[in-house]
């Protein structure tokens, strides 16, 4: 973690789940070619105007050397000076190094392991200037906690090129083309090349995205082809006089010369590196830039550097987005969920299904017709999610991702190491001992991107995209606990954030019987299993789980599920008391209560053991707005054959509280 530099997130999170992001600055020290600048006073080219770079930067950060030719004290003898200053800091790079120093055909060092020269040693003109940016840590790739690193991006206003998916060689890695250069236009755009003939000429525009359209990065990552990027004109576009310019026009055909510096517009230039085999007739590339430093991830988050340079590679950030929830209950079930949608079929084949990727433990039950729009479900009891994100030991930070849910009373230690780049072993031991419980399984091929089970219920899963190595190690914890007792369970945990009693689940319908499922279409087809959990070091702008609990009492009972808002009403079969059920009619609760008596077996659903939330107050002092004037109420109505229910003015009208942990 570093301080002299920040980065800050902002953005309105739309994610299905809360979600954890790694910010990284990554990348090798290197630089880039030099690009040559003729003053006006003269007319260099030729040999006169290559200068070469050698050695191994050792930079800790990125900075732009900018060489200047002055006049010697004897007549057709040049000298140079030479100046850095930080990406994006022209104006303000300060003075050139006050020695002077002749031309030469052999490396001169100017510093941090940065050596130039020239073709010839006459013939520059003074005023001449060559600049070049030796990079390090001005990338950066980020990713979601559980899933892969994103691509490289650069910080600074000129983005990384980012070759069509369509490419003959999408699939090498290697970009044929670099760009270089601080991008000086003043609107955000993205720079498109197309190759063209036989590999050795190509053509460009300038594309400047209309009004709410997305990055190209955002583009890109979602399969979006970017319009009109390979038509010479559209004549849809042509009539639209305030988007004419926005997709730019090609240029004339451009002749490819190799690690030469090619300048577009705006400061930009581009250098086909010499990587360029295989590129065909209508390969594209894009260059995106910008005007800011705000970067787009995903779902809605950006994120902004405070700086273009300054950062160093394996800087990191963290921070955590929330993802609002539209529909929760606790783990031992029995809450009543209403799925809103279109073409609901009223049929005994209706069926609801709860999944999730971590713990795989899919939930499947009836769904009753409401409407063509609307179906109602029960939950039934979900085993809590008691085991951590494995640890990496050791220095390797190799990522090793946890499935499923634990089944045994005992809590144990899982190690797992690797005896070869492709072998793997586990063994258990007990949390409070020495104790070994399982001893060093037999070797197990680590078949990256396959979910493998090892022991009671648990299974990890290798990543398709990191090569790992003899030696790599990794610890898991695994927490018993009766299934029965969830509250004994709470206590019991300790303070680990990878631990997750909150568990977000997806919802798919089937008319079917099961044989096909709906899909997510917008992201709100979750309900979460978590009771409500209190902290006085909470917040409540949180979500009320055990990872981010509530501050205030009021709040969580304010969260607390509501009364049913669909029953079905029928007999039971026996019964010795009153059951009361709760109707809701014209926006009042109505009560109707079924007299003992015998009847046929049917089946129904008893109000009171429908929609209780448990909440879990954690130890501390609750004082202030919100920790005053709570009330636990045994009965506060009284009720007679369809008789209205009239609410107590100070408490639920419903439902018993009950508050456990005190």
């Amino acid at each position: 973690m570093i301080f002299n530099r920040t980065v800050d997130c902002f953005g309105a999170y739309v994610g299905e789940e809360d979600a954890e992001f790694t910010v990284q600055v990554a990348g090798d020290t290197e630089y880039d070619p030099p690009v040559f600048h003729p003053s006006s006073l003269g007319n260099t080219s030729g040999l006169p105007a290559k200068m070469i770079i050698t050695g191994v930067y050792t930079g800790p950060s990125t900075y732009v050397y900018e060489i200047l030719i002055v006049e010697g004290i004897h007549v057709g003898v040049p000298l140079f000076t030479w100046r850095k200053y930080a990406l994006g800091h022209r104006d303000g790079g300060g003075p050139y190094d006050h020695c002077r120093k002749v031309l030469s055909l052999s490396p001169v060092k100017l510093d941090a392991g940065i050596f130039i020269s020239w073709a010839t040693i006459s013939g520059q003109s003074k005023g001449d200037i060559w600049r070049f940016t030796a990079h390090a840590g001005d990338t950066f790739h980020w990713r979601r906690q559980g899933s892969e690193w994103s691509p490289l991006y650069r910080i600074s206003n000129v983005g990384i090129v980012v070759p069509d998916q369509n490419n003959t060689n999408s699939h090498n890695h290697e970009h044929s083309i670099r760009v270089v250069g601080e991008y000086e236009g003043s609107t955000e755009a993205t720079f498109v090349v197309e190759i063209l003939l036989n590999g050795d000429a190509f053509r460009w525009k300038k594309h400047t995205d209309p009004p709410d359209y997305d990055s190209i990065a955002t583009k890109l990552s979602s399969s979006i082809d970017l319009k009109n990027a390979m038509f010479d004109s559209d004549p849809v576009v042509e009539k639209q006089t305030e988007y004419a310019d926005s997709y730019g026009k090609w240029s004339p055909a451009m002749s490819i010369a190799l690690m030469s510096p090619i300048h577009l517009m705006d400061g930009v230039h581009i250098i086909f590196t010499g990587i360029i085999n295989g590129n065909a007739h209508g390969d594209l590339f894009y260059i995106p830039v910008k005007t800011s430093r705000h970067h787009r991830l995903e779902m809605g988050i950006y994120i902004a550097f405070g700086s273009g340079s300054g950062y160093s590679p394996g800087d990191q950030w963290h921070f955590k987005a929330r993802a609002p929830i539209a529909a929760r209950g606790p783990l031992k079930g029995n809450t009543e969920m209403v799925i809103r949608g279109s073409g609901f079929l009223s049929s005994p084949a209706l069926r609801c299904k709860l999944s999730d990727p971590r713990t795989m433990h899919t939930m499947i039950i009836p769904a009753h017709h409401i409407s063509h729009t609307e179906l109602r479900c029960i939950t039934k009891l979900h085993p809590a999610d008691i085991i951590t994100d494995p640890k990496p030991n050791g220095f390797g930070n190799r990522v090793l991702y946890a499935h499923g849910t634990y089944r045994s009373l005992r809590s144990a230690i899982i190690d797992l190491r690797l005896n070869s780049s492709t072998d793997f072993q586990w063994r258990v031991r007990d949390i409070d001992s020495t104790h070994v419980l399982e001893h060093w399984s037999k070797p197990k091929y680590i078949s990256p991107g396959s979910i493998l089970p090892i022991y009671s219920g648990i299974a990890i899963r290798f990543s398709r995209s990191q090569e790992y190595l003899m030696g790599d190690s990794w610890t898991l914890s695994a927490y018993g606990t009766e299934r029965s007792s969830l509250a004994k369970y709470y206590r019991g945990v300790p303070d680990d954030s990878s631990v997750r009693p909150g568990i977000m689940k997806y919802v798919s319908i089937s008319l079917d019987g099961g044989s096909t499922w709906s899909a997510d279409q917008h992201g709100l087809t979750r309900f979460l299993f978590s009771d409500i959990h209190i902290s006085e070091f909470g917040d409540d702008n949180g979500d009320g789980t055990y990872s981010t609990p509530y501050k205030s009492l009021q709040h969580a009972i304010s969260a607390a599920l509501s009364p049913l808002e669909y029953v079905s009403v029928s007999r039971p079969s026996f019964t010795n008391d009153l059951l009361p059920f709760v109707i809701p009619k014209n926006g009042l609760l109505y009560l109707t209560i079924f007299p003992p008596r015998r009847s046929s077996a049917r089946t129904y659903l008893r109000r009171d053991h429908i929609n209780l939330d448990t909440i879990i107050v954690h130890p501390g002092r609750y004082m202030g707005m919100g920790n005053s004037a709570i009330f636990v109420v045994r009965d506060v109505f009284s009720y007679s054959t369809l008789g209205l229910i009239r609410p107590s003015p100070l408490h639920s009208p419903i439902f018993p509280t009950f508050l456990s942990g005190w």
